[in-house]
Formats: C-alpha cells, sequence, structure tokens
C-alpha cells in the first residue's frame, strides 16, 4: 500500500489483508470512542475505564455507618427498629453503630438520651437499650407512640472505660457484565464506483460513519438501560450464559430498590409533573435517611427533554439561568437544592421519559475486555460482486460501588408536555 494512500481514509474500506484491517480497525474504534462533548450529554460523563481480562468484574463494598437509626422509647427502655447498615436491623448491624456511652438524639424534639453506661443495660440480641436518661438537660422522658429518627450523636467516653466493643463493617460482593456489539458491512462493488457530486463523501464514507455513530448510540443506550438476563429471582452473569448483557445506570437504581425499598428516594409521581418541592424533599431524604454524601463526586439531575420542558416552568428561586450573549434568551443548567447543594440539570434525548434521576456520575465505570476492542475483519470472498465486513468490539459495566449512594430516581412523569 503506497505512502499516498495511506492517508486516505476510506481507501482501507475497500482493501484487503491484513494492513488494511489494521487501518480500518483503528479508524473503526476511533470514531467509536469519540463522544461529540456537547452540554447535554450524560454517556459522555461515564468513565472509561481500564481493560478488563475478565467478562465479569467483581468488586468488594460496604454500607458506610449511618448517621440515624430508627427506635421507640418508652419508659427508660429504647427499642431498636427499620434498617440499619443497608439492611434489616440485626444484632451485629447494631452492635456497629451503639455501643456503651452512646448519645442519641430524637429528631422530633431534639431529646438527647444516654443509652447506658454498662454493657449489660444493651441487649444486642433483643435490639433494645436499658435505663436510658435524659443527657445534658435536654428536655424530659417522654414515650414515643411510634417508631421515632433518632441521631446518633456520639459516645461519651471516659479514660478509665475497660468496655471493649470493636467496629467493623461486613462487605458484600457485586458484580457486572459483559456485553458484545457486533455488525456486519456490506456494499456492492457498483456503488463503490458511482460518484456524487456535492455530497463531499462517496457512498461507503457515508455508509461507514453512519454505522459508527449508530454503534456508538447502541453502547451508550447499553451503558444507561442494560439489564442482564434474570432466572429464578436473580440476575444472570457472563459466566451463566453466552447472551449476557452489561448492567446500565438506570438499573442499578432498580437493583437497590429490590433490594430494601425506600419510597422517599423514589418517589412515584402517578403521572404528575416534576415537582420542585418533591425533587427538595427526595434529595433531602437520600441526605438524612440514607447518608448520600453530595461533597463528594460529580452529582447531576439527569432528566429527558419531555421533562425539561416542566422544569422551565419553575421560578428563580430553584433554577439558576446563565444567559449567553451570542445567543437569544436563556439555559436552564443548574438546580438549587434545599440542603444547598447545586446540582447540574443534564438533558439527554435518550433518557428516560418517565424518570428524572440524580446520579453520581463520577462513581460509573465501563471499558472493553482485554483484546476486545473495536475491531474490523473481511469476511471470506464468494461468488458476488459485495465486500463483506464483520465489526465488533465487547465492553464491561457499569461497574459503581455502593450503587444505593450514587444514583436515585423518580419515576411516573409524564412522558408529554401538556
Amino acid at each position: 500500500m503506497a505512502k499516498a494512500d495511506m492517508n486516505n481514509f476510506l481507501l482501507p474500506w475497500t482493501q484487503s489483508g491484513q494492513e488494511a484491517e489494521r487501518l480500518m480497525t483503528k479508524q473503526f474504534e476511533d470514531g467509536i470512542d469519540y463522544i461529540d462533548d456537547i452540554k447535554f450529554d450524560f454517556a459522555s460523563r461515564i468513565k472509561k475505564g481500564k481493560d478488563r481480562p475478565s467478562h465479569l468484574v467483581r468488586w468488594a463494598e460496604e454500607h458506610t455507618y449511618q448517621t440515624h437509626v430508627l427506635g421507640t422509647l418508652t419508659g427508660t427502655t429504647l427499642v431498636f427498629s427499620g434498617y440499619l447498615l443497608g439492611d434489616a436491623i440485626t444484632s451485629a448491624g447494631l452492635k456497629q453503630c451503639v455501643k456503651v456511652g452512646t448519645i442519641v438524639e430524637r429528631v422530633s424534639d431534639n431529646l438527647q438520651l444516654l443509652l447506658s453506661l454498662t454493657e449489660v443495660d444493651i441487649d444486642y440480641d433483643n435490639l433494645t437499650a436499658a435505663n436510658c436518661s435524659v443527657w445534658g438537660n435536654s428536655g424530659t422522658l417522654s414515650n414515643d407512640t411510634d417508631a421515632q429518627t433518632y441521631r446518633l450523636v456520639g459516645d461519651v467516653v471516659s479514660p478509665y472505660d475497660e468496655a471493649f466493643m470493636p467496629r467493623s463493617l461486613t462487605r458484600k460482593t457485586r458484580w457486572c457484565s459483559a456485553q458484545i456489539f457486533k455488525d456486519n458491512f456490506e456494499m456492492p462493488l457498483t456503488a463503490e464506483s458511482i460518484e456524487r457530486e456535492f455530497t463531499g463523501m462517496d457512498e461507503i464514507g457515508h455508509q461507514v460513519t453512519k454505522l459508527q455513530e449508530f454503534m456508538r448510540e447502541r453502547r451508550a443506550l447499553a451503558i444507561m438501560y442494560g439489564r442482564p438476563p434474570y432466572s429464578d429471582g436473580k440476575f444472570i452473569d457472563a459466566y451463566q450464559t453466552e447472551r449476557s448483557s452489561v448492567i446500565g445506570v438506570y438499573t442499578w437504581a432498580d437493583i437497590c430498590q429490590s433490594e430494601r425499598a425506600n419510597p422517599n428516594i423514589a418517589p412515584d409521581q402517578g403521572g404528575n409533573a416534576v415537582d420542585s418541592v418533591v425533587l427538595n424533599q427526595m434529595i433531602t431524604a437520600g441526605w438524612e435517611e440514607e447518608n448520600y454524601d453530595y461533597n463528594k463526586g460529580d452529582w447531576c439531575i439527569l432528566v429527558s427533554p419531555n421533562t425539561f420542558l416542566y422544569m422551565n416552568d419553575w421560578g428563580q428561586e430553584q433554577i439558576i439561568t446563565t444567559q449567553d450573549e451570542t445567543v437569544v434568551g436563556r439555559s436552564i443548567n443548574k438546580f438549587k437544592s434545599s440542603v444547598g447543594k447545586t446540582f447540574d440539570i443534564v438533558v439527554d434525548p435518550i433518557a428516560r421519559k418517565d424518570t428524572l434521576a440524580i446520579v453520581d456520575s463520577s462513581a460509573f465505570e465501563w471499558g472493553y475486555v482485554s483484546k476486545q476492542h473495536p475491531q474490523v475483519r473481511n469476511l471470506g470472498e464468494d461468488n458476488t460482486l459485495v465486500e463483506k465486513k464483520k465489526l465488533w468490539f465487547m465492553i464491561w459495566g457499569t461497574k459503581v460501588r455502593d450503587p444505593r449512594h450514587k444514583i436515585m430516581t423518580m419515576t411516573g412523569l409524564p412522558t408529554s408536555y401538556a
């Protein structure tokens, strides 16, 4: 292949041989991995990680220490209930959060309680703390009619305390799978030889460009919507099926709610439009009830163009608008939440229409399976005058450590604007 021909983008696609396949593969991967840096594009925020040698990516994670717990005070006995460390409360989980000298504060009236100064008063098996007393002249004891939220303020410790109560979080394993993307390309020799005026590109160049765009879009859709096959009450990974799929961003939200439902961080609007009050309540619940950390990561609000139309109707007290002197009008790009944090509003045409997602996009990751980067191969010749090629690649994803604290969704939004 002449040096001048090496600079011809289209020539490898009309040639055969190892050198032509190498050039086609490079052009294909460059085209697939190129994502337009446009203002509203969620896929561009997801980090591309390193190559992985396995079709299955595993990692260990743990639920962070909580700052709140549910309890019911009767007399001087506090009975714990609800969820702790991501699961239904257990004696093992309670030991990680409550010990001798722990101070809790009832959120409803700021009453502070010293749970106990002796180990025998805390019955972890029965989830109770006896002989609780008021701490710091914060009020008077009063019974709870139902379970109340108590804030874990901290522990008061004496230099002479001998109680040994170590903390250690239980870690669990999560995984994400791989997915193959494969297409075939063919072009009759007669089409290759047709010259079209004013197009700036011949037929084969046009077809190659469109195929790259199509496969790039399918990859973005998989990263957002992918769901592995499901059987016997669980998802099936790549080691158990030949037709594996990545786990999409939206699917992680469904997985976390199936493990433990909390409607406060997954409200269903039932067909009603997105509401700034509900959105603020959702963000606050993630902070207070689930221990979300909005100070870390790259948090954004992912919406469809249809939902974005409703957000345009909100007042200036909730929305930060920017004005470009070269563009007529203003654009909405940030939401001011009631917890004092500002979230980018990302509008993506491939976002789910009936769902608003609050996502830490920096926590999600995808990548190629080793030796399975985008590739192009010439298929064997037959008795036709048609160039035939095979294009494919395999990715793993999406990996997200501690997904429960990285995404929450508001569902049931209208799919049309009225």
